[in-house]
């Protein structure tokens, strides 16, 4: 190949034709798919996800390639990568409540023994208020400011009270039990 990738693009974008725009989205496609892949191997360890996240940062790429400045593989790779980032940081927020939510079917409504079990493990390591503001978000599903208004609180303080009970809870031996 003669010219760059970054030459061919911005060729075909000024160009405004999309038979070649796609035929260089191709090429592209075709020389920087498996290293966009691979390079995800360091953060994600799931294929389906390496897969998925690696569709995502050609298609961010795809949405803006007009204003791409600079190499096209580092765009995509450190594109690919801010999305396994950002995967892996909402995942791990997702963990506490999901392992949480493997008892969904335990409410207090049924006296169910399990949700008896971590609420006392949260009254255990936890301050009733801090209790009833995880129950509050993490059981019964309450906005950050529904909960505010329900303890006259602002929702931000909801919010950081939940994000230190939550901190608190996982670091204990009892919150260990419940996964990360």
């Amino acid at each position: 190949m003669g010219q760059s990738y970054e030459a061919l693009l911005s060729k075909a974008l000024q160009s405004g034709d999309q038979e070649k725009i796609k035929a260089v989205f191709g090429e592209i496609y075709g020389a920087y798919a498996k290293l966009v892949f691979f390079s995800l191997s360091r953060y994600l360890k799931d294929e389906e996800d390496m897969k998925d996240v690696t569709n995502d940062a050609f298609l961010a790429f795809f949405s803006h390639a007009e204003e791409v400045r600079g190499s096209v593989k580092y765009y995509l790779v450190s594109t690919a990568k801010n999305l396994a980032l950002n995967r892996l940081k909402k995942d791990k927020k997702a963990n506490f409540t999901d392992s949480i939510e493997e008892y969904g079917d335990a409410s207090p409504q049924d006296g169910s023994l399990i949700y008896h079990e971590f609420v006392n493990d949260l009254r255990a390591v936890l301050s009733e208020e801090a209790t009833r503001i995880v129950l509050l978000r993490a059981v019964d599903g309450l906005a950050f400011a529904e909960i505010g208004k329900k303890l006259s609180i602002t929702e931000d303080a909801a919010r950081m009270a939940y994000q230190r009970a939550k901190r608190k809870f996982r670091q204990s031996k009892r919150g260990k039990r419940y996964g990360k």
